[in-house]
Formats: C-alpha cells, sequence, structure tokens
C-alpha cells in the first residue's frame, strides 16, 4: 500500500535484510480471472466513498459487514448448501478494512516481482502463494546475497 510498490521494495532491501537474509512479499495479482477483474471493478468504486470515511468508522463499517459475511456464511453451511471456509469476524473485519481503506493497492506479475528479487542480488527465489489465497495475490521469496552453490 505504497505509492510504487517497486521503488519501496528496491528501498526496503538494503535497510532491512541481511546477507543471507530471507525476504518475503505478498502482493495484489495483476493477472486477474474475468470475474475477478469484475469484482476488482466494484472493490474499486467502492473504495472512493470508503476512502474518505474516518478511520473508525470504516473500522466500524468493515466489522459490521464481517459480521454480516460470516452469519450468511455459517447460515449456508447449516442448509448444507456448501461448506464455506469460515475465518475469526475480527480476521474478516480487517481483511475488508485492508481492501476497503488504502490509498494504494497496486497489482503486480510473479514474473515483474521475481525480476525485481533477481536484480536486487537475490538467490533462491519462489513462488510460494498460498493456492486458497492465488485468486488475488501471490508470495514471492528470496534468499539476499551471494549462493553458497547448493
Amino acid at each position: 500500500h505504497t505509492p510504487n510498490t517497486k521503488e519501496s521494495f528496491l528501498s526496503l532491501v538494503p535497510l532491512i535484510v541481511k546477507d543471507s537474509g530471507q525476504f518475503f512479499v505478498w502482493l495484489y495479482r495483476a493477472d486477474l480471472s474475468p470475474s475477478s477483474k469484475r469484482k476488482l471493478a466494484l472493490i474499486h468504486t467502492i473504495q472512493r466513498i470508503t476512502r474518505s470515511l474516518p478511520l473508525g468508522v470504516l473500522s466500524y463499517l468493515c466489522l459490521l459487514g464481517a459480521i454480516l459475511l460470516q452469519s450468511g456464511l455459517r447460515i449456508q453451511r447449516a442448509l448444507r448448501r456448501s461448506k464455506p471456509r469460515i475465518i475469526p469476524v475480527r480476521l474478516k473485519a480487517v481483511n475488508l478494512f485492508d481492501t476497503f481503506s488504502p490509498q494504494f493497492d497496486h497489482c503486480h506479475t510473479v514474473d515483474e516481482v521475481v525480476g525485481w528479487f533477481s536484480n536486487s542480488g537475490f538467490h533462491d527465489i519462489a513462488d510460494v502463494t498460498i493456492p486458497e489465497l492465488s485468486e488475488w495475490g501471490f508470495g514471492i521469496v528470496g534468499i539476499y546475497g551471494k549462493s553458497d552453490g547448493n
């Protein structure tokens, strides 16, 4: 959630990553499916309103939204219409806040970010995306500094 993701990445590496240290990022995915693109367009429309709200108000609305969403999922599960994954209400509220509050939410590709790692002196770079979360984002990790050759 920075003005320029790549510049932020490049600025952080020398400040926080020691030689042989690991660095991990999770970023929003640019290569979205058509249905996810439609959802993202709706999210961006809602953000025009939510980004202008006081943070306390938005926090409250996200908690209320989480309670409503989780209640709906519990009803679906009780009616055996589906077995949705139900996360704690507080975590869902944080997820909603993360979706509707940031001024910046840039999207990237795996290849693009792997290039940032590679060009910044990382090796053993890996896509460690959690499959259940891959619709919206991806994770990349790498080891900084010279490879030990193993």
